[in-house]
């Protein structure tokens, strides 16, 4: 019998006998978007149904061109309508919303506020098991978040309701976090782990991407605590509808993807097989 296949990894152990293997994927790779438009357009407080109904729009298109399994609505009201087959979390405070592409199902949602500062802060949360499976999480905890410009004092009990343990080592996050990067990862904010629970291995961008008109700040980030959990290709797109409408504090719509490591389950004839993905790639004939 004759059998061929290409695949990428790092460690290939062999067991003559047994007819049991384990393949991994070289990867799985999961695409995150989010936008903030922010209320004065996108909220029905900001008074301009116009912009706020282009706003929804705009967001569909833009989850559809960056290819995301998971989006981010952030102070936008009604972003789900715009994803017709996708499952949302529903809205919480300041228009926060998260929402997942078909093939993926959603154990259990929930949301509310974000203790960090005055005025409402949103958080969104769903337990799903994602259409492609990540090694070592069989379910993943997503969020759309919007803290304050303040410490977070509360929120992490929201995560821990809807997500469990689940949340320490198998979450992705995404959303306007109203600091850097580096105060996401640590120092005096640590607001990963204040919201969430352990530690990010990706998150980007770093860059800055708030707010129209002048641009000085690096808000929106999107990461994942999973253990060896790698950074792919990141997008950041220019501000959206300046041409219509006067989008005060827009952000600039983000998508980043992430690439997880991914194990299945093939039986091959006389042998027993375990493969570790990298980037290596290795043909069997």
């Amino acid at each position: 019998m004759h059998f061929s296949w290409v695949l990428s990894l790092s460690v290939l152990a062999v067991k003559a006998g047994s007819t049991n293997t384990s393949i991994p994927e070289a990867s799985a790779t999961i695409v995150t978007f989010h936008w903030n438009a922010h209320w004065q357009c996108a909220q029905h407080g900001g008074h301009n149904d116009k912009c706020r109904h282009a706003a929804v729009k705009r967001f569909g298109e833009l989850v559809h061109e960056s290819g995301a399994q998971i989006a981010a609505g952030i102070e936008i009201d009604g972003a789900s309508s715009a994803l017709k087959g996708w499952t949302s979390s529903g809205e919480y405070e300041d228009g926060v919303s998260v929402m997942v592409g078909p093939g993926w199902k959603v154990h259990k949602k929930g949301g509310g506020q974000i203790h960090s500062g005055s005025g409402a802060r949103g958080l969104a949360v769903m337990l799903v098991t994602p259409k492609e499976a990540v090694d070592g999480c069989p379910h993943l905890c997503v969020m759309g978040v919007h803290p304050g410009h303040s410490h977070i004092t509360g929120g992490k009990s929201i995560v821990e309701h809807v997500c469990g343990k689940v949340a320490e080592h198998c979450a992705i996050a995404m959303g306007d976090w109203n600091v850097g990067a580096s105060s996401v990862r640590g120092g005096s904010f640590s607001s990963w782990e204040k919201l969430i629970g352990g530690h990010p291995t990706v998150l980007a961008p770093d860059s800055k991407t708030c707010c129209h008109p002048s641009t000085s700040s690096n808000f929106d980030h999107a990461g994942t605590n999973v253990h060896g959990a790698t950074e792919g290709s990141v997008k950041v797109w220019g501000y959206q509808l300046t041409h219509e409408f006067a989008m005060k504090e827009e952000h600039m719509p983000v998508s980043v993807h992430i690439h997880f490591h991914s194990r299945r389950r093939r039986k091959v004839h006389g042998m027993n097989e375990t493969m570790n993905a990298s980037s290596n790639a290795l043909t069997f004939v």
